[in-house]
């Protein structure tokens, strides 16, 4: 109350011994810079823009393979409403709102070559529990994309992201 604005930075440095999509052994380091801004448009309409910028190299443990580099930028809009709200029950607030994300992905650290972009749009719908705790579920499928050059025909970018994506947090006060 009284601070209807919220700015948050954040960076996330990576380091991995497996490659994600193959599993393969591979040994990669990485960092995600992250920017959040979150309004409250009134008591209860809330919007939000974050924008995430992500590098990283990695080399898979194979004799002579090369260092590959890459960067990807996030960009993404949501409108959340609180269509519930309760004071000193199990369930003190419910919100339910729409997400769009734009994803693009490069080649090299520095966003050198475009390889692809993907729009993702869909729900989410969090659930504020009493001492502080909340659940957050999203769904947003890919509604438009292009790889470049695409090695599979359509109107989604399927070499780099995926045609669905679904997210569940659960965040919780450490006591």
């Amino acid at each position: 109350p009284g601070q209807p604005f919220a700015l948050t930075v954040s960076m996330e440095p990576r380091w991995s011994r497996i490659d994600g999509l193959t599993g393969y052994r591979a040994e990669g380091y990485g960092t995600e810079i992250k920017l959040f801004l979150d309004v409250a448009l009134t008591e209860r309409l809330f919007a939000a823009i974050n924008l995430n910028y992500a590098l990283g190299t990695a080399k898979y443990d194979i004799p002579n393979a090369a260092w590959a580099d890459a960067s990807s930028t996030n960009v993404s809009l949501a409108l959340t409403a609180q269509i519930h709200a309760a004071e000193k029950a199990l369930v003190e607030g419910v919100f339910l709102g729409a997400e769009g994300r734009l994803l693009s992905s490069f080649t090299g650290l520095a966003l050198n070559q475009n390889v692809g972009n993907a729009l993702f749009a869909g729900p989410n719908l969090a659930i504020a529990f009493q001492g502080g705790r909340m659940l957050n579920l999203a769904w947003t499928p890919q509604v438009a994309g292009r790889a470049h050059p695409p090695s599979v025909p359509g109107a989604l970018d399927l070499d780099n992201n995926e045609r669905h994506q679904f997210r569940v947090k659960f965040a919780t006060p450490i006591q």
